[in-house]
């Protein structure tokens, strides 16, 4: 509220008197405070009208809705060190070759790629094949043969979904011929829904 001629002179004449001005009271929500940046625009209140009630820049729908695709990337390497395929087929490597469970604690996200590289092929006239499994179904639409060439797996499309809480696990579908094959690692890459 800023004061008017007639506010103004009563101040002076008060103060002219030696007595104490006397103004007129009037509700404090009318009096908007300058900050020390400037006068507030109308333009800023507009901008500050858009945001949401409560706004939580921690909401996964909030971030994920405004990060580039790459930056929505999860990429997750497992390696197994040393020969691998003496498990028996369809057993699960992460939990008997490693002796650990892979439990997804992402937001959801879908798997875009899945590939493997050994360092030293089996020796045998075959390698072992593996697939990937989301809380118990194939992710990959056939098993991935293992190979010193680095192979990448067809993505099941009906089965590549993960959420909070699934089960990510590396099978071995069947054996090498010698079961020696070395140095396995498997590289999964999922991009958040």
């Amino acid at each position: 509220m800023a004061l008017t001629n007639g506010y103004l002179a009563k101040v002076n004449g008060a103060a002219a008197a030696g007595e104490q001005p006397m103004i007129d009271a009037f509700a404090a929500s009318t009096v908007q405070i300058q900050p020390s940046e400037g006068a507030f625009a109308d333009g800023d209140k507009t901008k500050l009208n858009n945001i949401e009630a409560a706004a939580d820049v921690t909401d996964a729908a909030n971030v994920n809705a405004n990060l580039p695709t790459k930056v929505k990337d999860i990429v997750m390497v497992v390696s197994f060190p040393g020969a691998f395929d003496t498990l028996t087929a369809g057993q699960d490597m992460l939990e008997v070759h490693k002796g650990m469970i892979f439990e997804w604690k992402n937001a959801a996200a879908t798997l875009i790629l899945a590939e493997q590289v050994l360092v030293a092929n089996d020796t045998g006239a075959s390698n072992g094949t593996i697939n990937v499994e989301i809380g118990g179904v194939a992710a990959l639409s056939s098993a991935l043969t293992l190979s010193e060439t680095e192979a990448q797996g067809t993505i099941n499309t009906s089965a590549d979904d993960v959420a909070t809480g699934d089960r990510v696990e590396i099978t071995n579908v069947t054996n090498g011929s010698n079961a020696d094959a070395e140095d396995l690692t498997v590289r999964l890459v999922w991009r958040l829904t």
